[in-house]
């Protein structure tokens, strides 16, 4: 059987860097002797229609629900371009496509009927995130309902690198993870290293180090050493699993070696969520440095630790070892909601964090929230508080910005999930809901922090998008609220 593979990315997906899933694919496939190519999309079409992101991004972020509108046909129409002339170059046998997100699910489904109307002999195998409602989900609807439709000839749940490997070097088509639920991978390190050959840098911007040079992403551990209640990693990985600090510093090697590649970023959970593998990886790039004089530039996701955990020789000899850039999940100032949300940490382990990174010159960007269910007036005023208490972290570029948000959501089979029916106001549609707070509120809440964060001359990551995605949820949450027969709520200003 010929088993010649085109892995694509499917918008939406972020553009500061390459999407990993189909580069550590191609490594799998490669090893096995697999004739493969991968191609982001994602980056392609976003370079041909950057002066309209803003717009695309709360378009698909919408699901979207207005698929025929001009922006969505362009940007399907360019799409299908780019698909089929990689198809007509490559001639694949196999067409891979990561569909990342839910955000992801319409354009890939328009794209699977076009490579089924333009090259019926290509078999299409569909994978990512996106197939489930959560990471954890076992039933799999979206994916099930495209092969129904013989829009794809098979889907892969979860961990992809030995399934997709069978399926497509040995045409094995009965084993967890093919058409079924996921089989856990036990042991990362018999992983192979990521395999960035058709990656385009100069496509990216920047971002992340605005060094001008490529960043690759790796993957380091799999899983969270956390339990947040509106979180569904766990369910995915109940274990975290690590590979050792010595095999992460290993490849990293390896990639500055054969193309010159230096900046790294982890798509890990944590970076720090083993701090024995995180100070054996930071050694063995210090010892890396010493020898040959090269220092690498890396980050990733960042959980705040006691003093007792991560003292300040840890992240001394992190940002010597390359540290830059890291992101955290504040999610909410008020150390109450945090306990609520199990985030783990309380306002003393911020602290710490906050002061340590500033004084190392490591750089974080920041989850945080604005109307949690459960959030009261006091619990609002703490955001408020947070911004300006710590405006001399934004100020000397600590916290580089606030991706700030205004809910979580609730995933299937989370903790989270199992409050719902206190939290939603069924009457009008999945809004929350209680005695203090509805969703006009909730939208006045995040309204105020946007504009303090103005003031207070704080950077916000995708803040137009973010608003208009908000406001068409309000529209959503008025009309139902209108259709039956409720007063519409009338919003303040702020």
């Amino acid at each position: 059987m010929n088993n010649k593979t085109l892995l694509l990315s499917v918008p939406l997906m972020e553009i500061k860097r390459p999407a990993p899933a189909i580069y550590h694919l191609k490594g799998q496939l490669i090893q096995v002797g697999v004739e493969c190519k991968a191609i982001d999309t994602n980056i392609i079409v976003y370079n041909q229609m950057k002066d309209k992101w803003t717009d695309v991004e709360p378009l698909l972020a919408w699901h979207n629900h207005n698929p025929d509108q001009e922006l969505y046909t362009e940007l399907r129409t360019r799409l299908e371009l780019i698909v089929h002339n990689e198809i007509e170059e490559y001639l694949p046998d196999f067409v891979g496509l990561s569909i990342f997100s839910l955000n992801s699910r319409k354009i890939g489904e328009d794209i699977m009927i076009y490579i089924k109307k333009t090259f019926p002999n290509v078999k299409i195998i569909i994978g990512g995130t996106g197939l489930g409602e959560s990471l954890g989900d076992t039933k799999f609807a979206y994916a099930e309902e495209m092969k129904a439709r013989n829009l794809c000839d098979h889907f892969i749940t979860g961990e992809a690198e030995i399934t997709l490997v069978q399926l497509i070097a040995n045409n094995k088509t009965t084993m967890k993870g093919i058409d079924s639920p996921m089989q856990q991978i036990k042991n990362l390190e018999e992983l192979s290293y990521a395999n960035y050959d058709d990656c385009e840098h100069s496509l990216y911007p920047f971002a992340d180090y605005d060094s001008g040079h490529p960043t690759y992403v790796l993957t380091g551990s799999r899983g969270c050493v956390r339990r947040c209640d509106f979180c569904d990693v766990y369910r995915l990985w109940p274990k975290f699993k690590t590979r050792s600090g010595k095999h992460i510093a290993t490849e990293m090697i390896y990639h500055y070696e054969r193309r010159g590649v230096f900046n790294f970023y982890f798509s890990d959970s944590l970076v720090n969520g083993s701090m024995k593998a995180f100070r054996e990886l930071v050694d063995t790039l210090l010892v890396y440095k010493e020898k040959s004089g090269m220092k690498f530039r890396w980050g990733g996701q960042f959980i705040c630790r006691t003093s007792a955990q991560m003292s300040p020789e840890d992240y001394q000899n992190a940002s010597a070892a390359g540290l830059e850039n890291v992101g955290i999940g504040l999610e909410h100032a008020s150390e109450r909601i945090r306990k609520l949300m199990r985030k783990g940490f309380d306002n003393d382990a911020l602290h710490d964090t906050i002061v340590n990174m500033s004084n190392n010159n490591i750089r974080t960007v920041m989850n945080m929230m604005s109307g949690h269910p459960l959030e009261t007036p006091d619990d609002h005023m703490e955001n408020i508080k947070f911004l300006q208490n710590y405006q001399w972290a934004s100020d000397n570029g600590t916290i580089a910005a606030l991706n700030l948000q205004h809910y979580i959501a609730f995933l299937e089979g989370t903790d989270f999930y199992d409050k719902k029916e206190e939290m939603v106001d069924t009457d009008v549609g999945p809004f929350w809901k209680n005695d203090l707070l509805d969703f006009p509120e909730i939208y006045n809440r995040r309204k105020e922090m946007g504009a303090k964060c103005e003031l207070y001359s704080w950077n916000t990551i995708n803040e137009h998008a973010f608003m208009e995605y908000m406001h068409r949820e309000l529209e959503y949450y008025n009309n139902l609220k209108s259709n039956s027969n409720i007063n519409k709520i009338e919003l303040h200003e702020v």
